[in-house]
Formats: structure tokens, C-alpha cells, sequence
């Protein structure tokens, strides 16, 4: 369970409201700012007793479990004690979290001590060990959907913090310099509605039009400008040598572009960088700004809706008949058939540790079952990493450019395709999996194995959970680096991935379905 805000946060939280009213023009601001608080407050009546004694089933629960494994612990304190009894000063309910704490450490040291989950030779002691831990995943989780996670302790009017900090003055002055050191010869350079766009949870991104003249006359540009964020969903590389996080550095990202573009996939151009965040305290990219969207809402009940998903396809099959090596990629890594899943679940395995706040039992038992089982791939491809509806413009019936190729690697095409059928954006309504994998491989001539794609679908939730777990730590982080939508709605995004796949493991082994956990009503 993740945490939830103490009573105190939340306090200060509807006191930062009301002060706030006290600035010039904040009348009007009176019911918005202080309603919700109220509502905050009405649902820490309401749950806070709920909270505090699933919290003790939750502990009483893992104690229980663990001794009949054969690994006890110790009772639990007198102020944990006091809690049970319903007595839930701030004190008692500190020790009853600190307890929960601790009894997940444990339980995920005991899952690693039990070498779960357990083989299918494992004696019959170990499997029934591995019953029980599997089936006190399952409650666990399902304990937490009878708790609604509490609010944001951020106040709403706040926004978010780490959205860059430069005013469209500051970065217009910039970026004028930086072109007139960049353009040979330009001249008369003059940027032209310039404003930022709202949203991104990885990088901070303005578009604006520039005008120059050269001697071989006057040149216009419309362009988008991507700036690595303070705070993000995901972690950049430590360095352009490296494949260590979850993002690829701003000059790997460019080369990966570049070549795709040589190779005959419509990408975006890049005009201009800086790679080493001389101008603007971080690395950035300048790419023309292409003509369409990126909303396929309203397309969906139309013909064209058919008629980009067999170019999505076709493009899809492309890329990965790519070779990493032959289009000069292969920094990215050269995984071979047998390493290539083991290396992916390495990597994010790395990152849930560096970003998790707590003890995840769950994440720690279904990443083991990954690295007992992980497949050998068919085919080594570039892998796009975040191909999915909403990261291509498209404009008509016709698909512009493939977008947001930060988390491009090479692996296994089977991770792409699970990918696309993630809870939050999947193609299922569009097109079910079974039918695009045929569609796929006829477009491709490359076989996808149904046991690897039905893999590829919990590492899949592994991954996913390092990037909502990057964006909660984020939210909790000092203020000039707190990324505010981190929190919303994470904890329930997290306990739900988890889940989806104890459910699926707890019914064997995963299918290429996957059947998605329904939250009860």
C-alpha cells in the first residue's frame, strides 16, 4: 500500500488554500479553493477508520502468512497494539505503518530467500510456499481497493512546479541567440508566437515560428522545441554511452531519428540542437513542426480509422525489419536472441529500485517470475518503446510522423506489440490482439510466439510500474522539482498493474489476453 498522506499534510494543505484567498483577486477563488478541501476532510472521516484497519488485516495477514512458511516474526508493539484496539492517535497509527513497512521487507526478503516462485520440480513444501505468498499477494492488493487513495496533498492552484522556470521573454531571448550562433549567416532573425504547450509527463516542450533571411534568401520554419525536463516519468541515460535508464539522452535520440529518417520512416526533422545544455541549462532538440494531430478520437468510427491502422502496421513492420547494426543503431545495444528479455527486465528491475519509496512484494515476486521464464526472441529489432495510439500525427487518412522515440532500444518485437495492448491506451477496442498479431505478421514475415507475447505483457506492467512509481517519486520530491500530476491517480494505477498480473499468475501462467482486474463497484 502506498502510503497516504498524514493528517497534518492535509491540513496544511486547506491551510495554504485559505492563504491564498489572501492575494489581490482571489474572491471569486472562494468556493473553488476551499470546497474540495472540505470534501478532503469529509473523506478522512469517512475512510481514516477503514485505512487503519485494513492497514493491521494487511499486517496481521503477512505475520500470519510468513509463520506458516516456517519464517516467523515478533509480535507486534504496544503502540501497533493500541491501533488495533481502535485507539488511532497519530502515534499508534505511525507504528502501524512503520510495521506494515518493515513486514514488506520482510516478505520480500522471504521471497527471495524461498527462491520464489518456485520451480515446477520444486518439492512439495516449496510449492505449497509458494501458494500461500502468491495468495497473500492477491489479498494484500485486494485490500487496498476498499480504501479510495486519499487526494493530492498539493494544493490544486499551485500547478506544477517544475515546469521549466523560464518566462516566454526569458526563452524567446534565448533562443534567438542560440539560432543567430547556430544558422551560418542568418540574418534578421524574428520568432513569432512562441508559447508552451500544456502537459508532457517526460519533456518540456514550445512551439513557435522563426524567420531568418541568408543569402540565398528568406527562410520560415515552424517549429517545436523539446527540452529535457527537472522532473519527468522517466530517467535519461547517464550518458550518451550508456543504456541505463529509462529515457535515451537528447544526442541518442537524434541519431536513432536521423536514421529512421534515412531508412525510409517518416520521423520528425531535427533542425537544431544542444545537446549539452549550454543555452538552456539542459540538453534540447529543435524539430520542424509537422503538419496534423496526434487525436484519433474523432477518426476511430470512420474509414480512415482502418486505413491508418493498416499504415501504423505496415510502419510498425518496417521498423522492426530494420537492421541495428546495417542503419548504424547498435548503440543502442546488441542483445542477442537468448539476452534480449533478460536484458530489458535487468535494466527496469534497476530503476523500480532507484525510484520506489517502499516495498513492492508484489513487483519483487512477478520480476523473479520473469527472469525464470524469459523467452528467446525470434528476431532482434529496433524497438520504438512507446509506439502506441497518440504518438503519430496523422492528417486525413494519411500517418505524418512516428513521435516520441525516447525509450527506442532493441529487443524483441513481441515487447512493442504487448506495449500497445497496455491498460491505459490499448488497441483492444481498435483491434484485438489476436487479429493485429496476424495482421502484423503478415505485414512483417515475422512470427510473434504467443507464449513470448503473453511474457512481454506482465514485463510490460514491470515497466509501466517503474514509470508510475519515477513519477510519484517525483511528486514527493523538494519543490522546485515536484512534478504535481505524478500523484494523481498513481497509487491506484500501481496496485492495479500489480494486480493484473498476480491475478494472471495465481491462474497458472500468463495468456496472451491477459485478462484485465476489474476494480469492484
Amino acid at each position: 500500500m502506498v502510503t497516504r498522506p498524514s493528517i497534518q499534510e492535509l491540513i496544511e494543505g486547506l491551510l495554504a488554500n485559505i492563504a491564498l484567498l489572501q492575494t489581490p483577486g482571489a474572491e471569486g477563488r472562494l468556493a473553488g479553493l476551499v470546497t474540495p478541501a472540505l470534501g478532503v476532510l469529509d473523506r478522512l472521516g469517512n475512510e481514516w477508520a477503514n485505512w487503519i484497519a485494513l492497514l493491521a488485516a494487511d499486517n496481521e495477514d503477512i505475520r500470519a502468512t510468513l509463520a506458516g512458511v516456517g519464517l516467523p516474526v515478533s509480535s507486534p508493539s504496544g503502540d501497533t497494539r493500541a491501533a488495533l484496539f481502535g485507539q488511532t492517535a497519530p502515534e499508534a497509527v505511525a507504528a502501524l505503518e512503520a510495521e506494515n513497512r518493515a513486514l514488506k521487507d520482510r516478505l520480500v526478503a522471504a521471497i527471495q530467500t524461498l527462491n520464489l516462485p518456485a520451480e515446477a520440480n520444486a518439492p512439495a513444501e516449496h510449492q505449497a510456499a509458494d501458494r500461500a505468498i502468491l495468495a497473500l499477494l492477491q489479498r494484500s492488493l485486494h485490500r487496498e481497493t476498499q480504501v479510495t487513495v486519499a487526494p493530492s496533498r498539493v494544493p490544486p492552484t499551485s500547478g506544477n512546479a517544475a515546469s521549466g522556470g523560464l518566462s516566454l521573454d526569458e526563452l524567446g531571448s534565448v533562443l534567438h541567440r542560440f539560432l543567430a550562433a547556430t544558422i551560418p549567416g542568418a540574418r534578421g532573425i524574428t520568432l513569432e508566437r512562441l508559447q508552451r504547450l500544456a502537459g508532457g509527463a517526460s519533456r518540456e516542450a514550445w512551439i513557435f515560428d522563426v524567420r531568418w533571411q541568408q543569402d540565398d534568401g528568406e527562410h520560415f520554419e515552424p517549429c517545436i522545441l523539446m527540452r529535457e525536463p527537472l522532473a519527468s516519468v522517466l530517467v535519461s541515460d547517464s550518458g550518451p554511452g550508456c543504456i541505463d535508464g529509462t529515457r535515451r539522452t537528447v544526442t541518442n535520440e537524434i541519431r536513432v531519428l536521423r536514421a529512421m529518417h534515412d531508412a525510409g520512416i517518416p520521423v520528425p526533422d531535427i533542425l537544431w540542437s544542444d545537446t549539452d545544455g549550454k543555452w538552456l541549462e539542459r540538453p534540447f532538440s529543435i524539430a520542424r513542426r509537422l503538419p496534423g494531430t496526434a487525436d484519433v478520437a474523432p477518426i476511430l468510427a470512420t474509414p480512415a480509422a482502418d486505413t491508418l491502422l493498416d499504415q501504423y502496421i505496415d510502419i510498425l513492420a518496417k521498423i522492426h525489419s530494420l537492421d541495428p547494426a546495417a542503419i548504424g543503431v547498435d548503440f543502442l545495444g546488441t542483445p542477442t536472441a537468448r539476452t534480449a528479455a533478460l536484458e530489458q527486465v535487468k535494466l527496469f528491475d534497476a530503476n523500480f529500485h532507484a525510484q520506489r519509496l517502499e516495498a513492492f512484494p508484489a513487483i519483487t515476486y512477478f520480476t523473479r517470475w520473469l527472469e525464470k521464464h524469459q523467452p528467446v526472441a525470434n528476431r532482434v529489432s529496433v524497438i520504438h518503446g512507446d509506439y502506441r495510439l497518440g504518438n503519430f500525427l496523422y492528417e486525413g487518412d494519411r500517418i505524418v510522423a512516428i513521435l516520441d522515440w525516447e525509450q527506442v532500444h532493441v529487443g524483441d518485437p513481441a515487447e512493442e506489440i504487448a506495449f500497445m495492448y497496455w491498460a491505459l491506451w490499448s488497441l483492444d477496442a481498435v483491434c484485438p490482439i489476436e487479429e493485429f498479431v496476424q495482421r502484423y505478421e503478415a505485414r512483417s514475415g515475422i512470427s510473434i510466439n504467443r507464449d513470448s507475447l503473453a511474457w512481454y505483457r506482465v514485463f510490460i506492467e514491470l515497466k509501466m510500474l517503474v514509470v508510475l512509481l519515477t513519477g510519484l517519486k517525483s511528486y514527493f520530491a523538494t519543490p522546485e522539482r515536484q512534478l504535481h500530476y505524478g500523484g494523481a491517480h498513481t497509487s491506484e494505477m500501481t496496485r492495479d498493474a500489480q494486480l493484473r498480473v498476480i491475478e494472471e499468475l495465481a491462474r497458472g501462467r500468463p495468456t496472451v489476453a491477459f485478462d484485465a482486474y476489474v476494480k469492484p463497484a
